[in-house]
């Protein structure tokens, strides 16, 4: 059995076996909706490195978001690209996600803290009730999103592009997050021609497919992945696939010619990963909710994590964001310079890369200066408080978690 069908039928566990197709077997479009980004993200990578290849150093990557840029810009620009018949064009569109439906908009202002935090328990969705419709059930829909995303005439010049799309160039088109083939959006792109847009869906991966997936790729690099081992490589890294592809590779360096990957192996190389285990909640911080950050934070404290050194990393972020403010004014930096020497192990291509930088960026326009000085002032109070009394560190913590997240929203 080839260890692509271990997997079972998954389509992105099929999508991260496929090898990239060559240049004249490349569609001019990919379409990929769902959860399991990483899949198409590795995808993308391996058509990109062999465009390189193929193409040479002629290769130029174009970053187009749709709440920044429209189909119209966008089509023009690959319709112009024939100009340039020379260099080849990759051209990746993101549909941001907050499309669709929307909860019920409730009273009240602020995040909703726990039931342990000494803090109001009203929430707000913080989005103008004049944008939405109401359905008969209730539910608000977002009337903004969709016709601004794709309505009609971009139905039309989309429809008109990829009956005859440009030779030199190809779409990378993701709609991610928790959408189906029903959605209109995906609908529509799989109504356009099978001959110039693949549509693929990004399922989310199950456990149980992988533990499958890990056995192939250890395989393929030669290796034998003992049952506890994999087991202990996602307890400690969880159910991503892309730090699990990370790990697993330092795994098969670190092992060496040796053919067996043990628990042990993973306990020695892995340990960072529980070592730094409370970074989560730093960047939950950044692209997170507050329930989200309280869920790891109570975790953290479950665990034995010291509150000190929570404090400590929560530091390290606001005093980023802080430098951040001060170097584009005074230094004149730009905003993908400063993220440069925060996150330096960040690539552009990386669907991370995107999801972080706007995290924090997004958080730094909402806190302004003004919210940075309450929200450092408000840290520095728990670290005192900490340190001098006997006051609980999660309930300390969870209001200060409510205090930033009342100022930097969600």
């Amino acid at each position: 059995m080839a260890y692509g069908e271990a997997w079972g039928k998954s389509s992105s566990l099929r999508l991260l076996e496929r090898a990239a197709p060559s240049l004249n077997e490349l569609k001019p479009c990919y379409f990929f909706f769902g959860l399991e980004v990483y899949a198409a993200e590795s995808f993308v990578e391996r058509v990109v490195d062999r465009l390189r290849r193929e193409a040479g150093d002629e290769v130029e990557i174009n970053r187009f978001y749709l709440d920044e840029s429209g189909w119209a810009e966008i089509l023009d620009s690959a319709r112009n690209a024939l100009l340039f018949s020379a260099v080849r064009r990759v051209f990746i569109v993101r549909i941001p996600e907050k499309t669709g439906r929307v909860p019920k908009k409730r009273s009240g202002s602020g995040p909703r803290p726990s039931r342990n935090a000494e803090v109001p328990e009203d929430e707000e969705t913080g989005i103008s009730a004049e944008s939405f419709g109401v359905e008969e059930d209730g539910e608000a829909v977002d009337n903004r999103s969709e016709g601004r995303f794709l309505d009609g005439s971009d139905k039309s010049n989309l429809k008109r592009y990829f009956a005859d799309p440009a030779a030199n160039v190809n779409f990378f088109i993701y709609r991610t997050g928790m959408f189906k083939s029903s959605d209109r959006v995906v609908r529509f792109f799989s109504s356009l021609p099978k001959s110039s847009v693949e549509v693929v869906e990004l399922v989310k991966v199950k456990e149980n497919q992988i533990h499958g997936w890990l056995r192939g790729r250890s395989a393929a690099a030669g290796k034998f992945m003992t049952e506890a081992a994999r087991k202990r490589l996602v307890q400690v890294a969880g159910p991503n696939l892309r730090l699990l592809a990370n790990e697993l590779d330092k795994l098969a360096a670190f092992t060496g010619g040796r053919k067996e990957i043990t628990e042990e192996d993973v306990d020695q190389v892995t340990a960072w990963l529980k070592i730094n285990a409370f970074y989560d909640l730093r960047d939950s911080l950044l692209t997170g909710t507050y329930d989200e950050s309280v869920h790891i934070l109570n975790n953290l404290i479950d665990e034995g994590v010291n509150p000190g050194a929570i404090v400590g990393s929560l530091t390290g972020l606001i005093k980023n964001l802080a430098l951040a403010s001060a170097w584009s004014v005074e230094r004149k930096m730009t905003r993908q310079e400063i993220f440069q020497v925060f996150y330096p192990q960040l690539k552009p291509l990386w669907d991370i890369y995107e999801k972080k930088f706007n995290g924090f960026f997004g958080r730094l326009d909402k806190l302004g200066r003004a919210g940075l000085r309450h929200v450092t002032a408000k840290l520095q109070e728990v670290d005192k408080r900490l340190k001098s009394t006997e006051s609980s560190p999660l309930i300390l913590l969870e209001t200060f978690l409510f205090e930033y997240f009342r100022l930097a929203g969600n």
